[in-house]
Order: C-alpha cells, then structure tokens, then sequence
C-alpha cells in the first residue's frame, strides 16, 4: 500500500464520525484503542488511519439480525381486559 492510498483523520475528525467528543476520542488514542500516527517534531499532532478507525468500528460493530427476528411480536398487556 502506498502512502497516497492512506487517509488520516485529525482526532477532531474521528470525533465527529464516531460521535463522540474530541476529549473521548483523545482518550481511546491514549489507550491504545485507536491505531495513531504521531506527525510532526517532538510527537507532534496525533492522527488516525481511516481504515484503522473502520477496523475499530467493525470489530466493535453487533451482528446483524436476521430479517426473521424484526418481525413484530404480539404484545400481551396482563393488565387490560379484551
């Protein structure tokens, strides 16, 4: 992969896309939860990969449900009389 296929997102960014406060967005980055790049002197800016962000979501992404489980289910309310 070459350099020009990557995109990186600003934590700002991530924060929208997830949205999330930038606060919480710095915070996953300094866990370790997001992949950062780190560009510029002396540590310089933090940066995400886009497809590193995509990874994140996906993995933490709930599998999707049949279309079998979205049917509407009777509802029995004890408490009325028919």
């Amino acid at each position: 992969m070459s350099l020009a296929e990557f995109r990186l997102l600003t934590i700002r960014e991530v924060a929208e896309r997830l949205r999330i406060s930038p606060s919480t967005a710095y915070a996953m980055a300094q866990r370790g939860d997001l992949p950062v790049v780190r560009v510029g002197p002396r540590g310089g800016a933090i940066r995400v990969l886009e497809q590193g962000l995509a990874a994140y979501v996906a993995e933490r992404s709930a599998p999707t449900m049949s279309p079998s489980s979205l049917q509407a289910r009777p509802t029995r309310l004890k408490h009325l009389k028919r």
